[in-house]
């Protein structure tokens, strides 16, 4: 418990100087660094006996789309900007499909290798540019849109795991959330997740500037959508895990296991804050 506490502080303020204090090419190195590494995780998960060059290969193909939304602050239209991003996801499949051809043997398993690595791409190389859009939506207080993504992601986590503990299975019986994937899954920790990180986005709207061009019912929305979000995120990977027969995506953070394992809510709610707040306030 104490090593988790102690990488949770470190983690904190790492991630605090990063927002604060850095400007938002800091935060893009940082995405790619992340996307890198949490590929590396999912490659060692899914096919362990990949080697060194093929996982380091996938991580940086996953790092160029996880950078996509760099785009955006270039000169260009929208539809230029659009058909660039739809060109690179072309690039990255390409890629892919000539690694495989290249390297075929053995031929027995190579639709699942290809499979392996197209999900790869998507799953990390569609989520992770939504946290980078949102540091973008504004070069100086974007910042603000990130942390209110972390309120509603780990406010709904946060919730969860208490309310859970404190009413699971004492309002709704012994039906669980998705008692396949993750058994300890509560509807009554669901409901507790949803009004901890509802009150996460409220929290966001009256502290933070930018935050404040947010309505009630934006914030209502935020929260129930974004928990229900993170909670998929985090039954998506606890899939994969499974699947894998591993208790964690790594052991790169002390107490805590993988990126994957810190991040999978968070990856399914950015994306979905980043187009509502595009649509909301830019379109």
């Amino acid at each position: 418990m104490l090593t988790r506490i102690i990488s949770s502080l470190v983690m904190g303020a790492a991630m605090s100087a990063l927002l604060f204090l850095c400007s938002w090419h800091y935060f893009a190195l940082f995405i790619a660094i992340i996307a890198i590494i949490g590929q590396d995780e999912l490659q060692r998960m899914s096919t362990p006996n990949r080697g060194f060059a093929s996982r380091l290969f996938m991580g940086l193909i996953t790092a160029l789309l996880a950078l996509s939304p760099l785009i955006t602050q270039l000169n260009l239209t929208s539809a230029v900007q659009v058909t660039l991003m739809g060109s690179l996801w072309s690039l990255c499949f390409l890629m892919i499909a000539g690694k495989h051809i290249l390297r075929p043997l053995p031929l027995q398993g190579s639709a699942h290798r290809v499979g392996v690595d197209l999900l790869g791409i998507v799953y990390l190389g569609a989520t992770l540019p939504g946290v980078l859009g949102l540091r973008l939506l504004d070069l100086e207080a974007g910042w603000a849109w990130v942390v209110l993504s972390m309120l509603i992601t780990f406010g709904g986590d946060t919730g969860g795991y208490f309310a859970g503990r404190a009413l699971g299975g004492k309002i709704f019986g012994d039906r669980r959330l998705a008692p396949q994937l993750s058994p300890k899954k509560t509807w009554e920790g669901y409901i507790g997740g949803v009004l901890l990180g509802t009150a996460g986005a409220f929290f966001a709207r009256a502290q933070m500037d930018i935050c404040a061009a947010l309505t009630v019912n934006d914030c209502i929305a935020l929260g129930v959508v974004g928990v229900t979000l993170g909670v998929a995120g985090d039954l998506f990977e606890s899939m994969m895990k499974r699947s894998a027969g591993v208790k964690d995506s790594g052991q790169l953070i002390p107490g805590h296991g993988g990126v994957l394992d810190r991040i999978d809510a968070l990856l399914f709610v950015s994306p979905a804050l980043y187009l509502y707040l595009v649509i909301r306030f830019i379109n």
